[in-house]
């Protein structure tokens, strides 16, 4: 990448020279900041448009499900309430924010989880560049969300199983999401690999670290993110037992 190159030969370089394209990051971290913003917050609300009536069928049929067990008189007026929150709008809606709010908070977390390695490691940097080359490294999660959308009319249903999960899933939702294995082979598909392949590439460009302490990085990032999702779920098993 010859000079400063032009915004669009970085985001091109994301897939053939991430390397390159980080250290065009590092010298300019503020420029361009809205393409993943953009790609993150369309491709979310696109999936969720196109979830959405899906999503809120599937919350239907669990909220129905739920008031087998109660009379009548009961479960139609409970029905009743919660049916309002079970429209595609408002399920689409707060999916959209949710969404949006915690990657928010993934890229800051991913950022400080960086950054904190590249210090303990004798490495070079500043946190202000470490933060947006997190949030360029967040670009591949942003364009999975196109292809989910993408899978999701086609198959005109939901993605039950993400990732890898399908190789220990039981084939009940409420069981899977609380099994720490399920969770995290969840977390195991290509777009995946690819955000750690920018995230090594960062390492050796904003903290000038060579392959073996930039790798180092790279697994020790990814270790942390895969404990803190166990803890997540052991956390919630222990705080909200099995109905």
């Amino acid at each position: 990448m010859q000079g400063e190159g032009t915004l669009g030969q970085q985001v091109v370089a994301l897939v053939d020279r991430p390397r390159e394209a980080f250290a065009l990051i590092a010298r300019r971290p503020g420029k361009g900041w809205f393409v993943p913003v953009l790609t993150l917050v369309v491709g979310t609300a696109v999936l969720m448009a196109v979830s959405a009536p899906y999503a809120a069928a599937a919350a239907q049929e669990a909220l129905d499900r739920q008031m087998a067990s109660l009379g009548a008189e009961q479960a139609e007026l409970i029905r009743a309430q919660a049916g309002r929150f079970a429209t595609p709008l408002v399920v689409g809606l707060t999916g959209w924010i949710s969404s949006v709010v915690s990657t928010a908070v993934g890229i800051l977390l991913a950022a400080g989880i960086l950054y904190f390695l590249a210090l303990v490691s004798g490495g070079e940097g500043e946190f202000g560049p470490t933060l947006g080359a997190a949030l360029w490294a967040w670009m591949p999660f942003g364009l999975r969300t196109f292809v989910q959308a993408a899978v999701v009319a086609v198959q005109r249903g939901l993605i039950v199983n993400q990732g890898l999960s399908y190789l220990v899933s039981v084939g009940d939702p409420l069981k899977d999401a609380r099994n720490v294995a399920y969770v995290l082979l969840s977390q195991v598909d290509l777009f995946s690999l690819w955000h750690l392949v920018l995230v090594y590439a960062a390492s050796q460009a904003l903290f000038r670290f060579g392959r073996n302490k930039a790798a180092l990085v790279t697994v020790l990032y990814a270790a942390i993110n895969l404990l803190f999702r166990a803890g997540t779920v052991v956390i919630q098993t222990m705080l909200v037992p099995m109905p």
